[in-house]
């Protein structure tokens, strides 16, 4: 006697990987931002005399 299981394969959280993902190129982004604000408030000055 055969017995069939019908596996369903549910999807998988994709909330933690999408946070995780945000979180990470949020961090990447500020310190871009950060470099380049501290570029252009004290070398580009500096240059400049």
């Amino acid at each position: 006697m055969t017995h069939e299981h019908d596996h369903v394969d549910e999807p998988q959280d994709r909330g933690s990987m999408t946070g995780f993902a945000a979180v990470k190129y949020g961090f990447i982004f500020l310190i871009v931002i950060a470099v380049l604000y501290f570029t252009a408030a004290y070398l580009l000055p500096a240059l400049n005399n």
